[in-house]
């Protein structure tokens, strides 16, 4: 009776010794058919992001500087069939996730498919986690971003506003009490302005913020895939060009919204 077994590669983040440990386990296989006379098969595959791909017998492949060393990986694949025992391990892990990233086991040999499962375990149990704070918590993510894009938004526009007011103005010369009016005027609304229309403008915001995020979205979690292979150029590694570009943008759209956070918590305990 076949006895088949997988383990999810799904939110694991795999170097090159990660992914030459695992093809060790393949290697291991196949000089064990090899010594005993049997007839199988071995094979490891390293698809680019360019398109171009490697076939080979050797693991080396994951090494080559003719390969990974000019070239950032898209997709690993390993195999191996012993025909004789009806012995067969595939692993397969894509660059961003896919529906099949796993490592499979399957054999007539009970005892076999548990030895190989718990070492091809204990190094995928072993693999860094590609979870974060982000993709954890996708909705509190996508609020935040609104509400700071909307905040950024905001901003420039009231700049821009100010700038046209300033422009306008440049030749008015108001009179002392007209200054003083202006003056009262508007700290007469800073306040006495009600607390609610602080939700109302916060709520503004967000709505505001919601077709930039949404737009923005995609090429940020992209920066995140849920599979990464972490090897090859260290500069072609888009994903880690635009992780480091990510903490710039945050930093833009934090420092507004928490801007606007503290001018509003002024406003409403100078109401009281």
């Amino acid at each position: 009776m076949k006895e088949s077994r997988s383990i999810d590669i799904k939110g694991k983040r795999l170097t090159g010794s990660d992914v030459l440990a695992l093809a060790a386990i393949f290697q291991e296989q196949a000089d064990l058919a090899r010594r005993g006379g049997r007839r199988h098969s071995l094979s490891f595959g390293l698809r680019c992001r360019d398109g171009t791909s490697y076939d080979s017998e050797a693991a080396d492949v994951f090494k080559d500087e003719e390969c990974v060393g000019l070239r950032p990986p898209q997709a690993v694949e390993m195999t191996f069939h012993d025909y004789e025992l009806n012995r067969y391990i595939r692993l397969t892990a894509v660059r961003g996730g896919a529906y099949g990233d796993s490592l499979s086991i399957s054999g007539e040999e009970p005892k076999w498919v548990r030895e190989v499962l718990l070492r091809a375990k204990e190094r995928i149990d072993s693999l860094e986690s590609t979870d974060n704070w982000f993709t954890k918590h996708r909705r509190l993510t996508a609020f935040i971003g609104m509400l700071g894009f909307g905040s950024l938004m905001q901003l420039a526009l009231v700049m821009v506003v100010a700038g046209l007011l300033r422009t306008v103005l440049a030749d008015w010369d108001p009179d002392p009490a007209t200054v003083q009016k202006l003056r009262q005027s508007v700290l007469g609304y800073l306040l006495l302005t009600s607390p609610a229309s602080y939700l109302v403008d916060w709520i503004c915001r967000y709505l505001m913020g919601g077709a930039p995020w949404l737009y923005f979205e995609g090429w940020f979690y992209e920066a995140f895939p849920s599979t990464e292979l972490a090897f090859g150029p260290q500069h072609l590694r888009t994903e880690v060009q635009r992780r480091k570009r990510i903490r710039v943008f945050i930093t833009v759209v934090a420092i507004p919204l928490l801007l606007a956070f503290v001018y509003d918590v002024v406003k409403a305990a100078l109401a009281r």
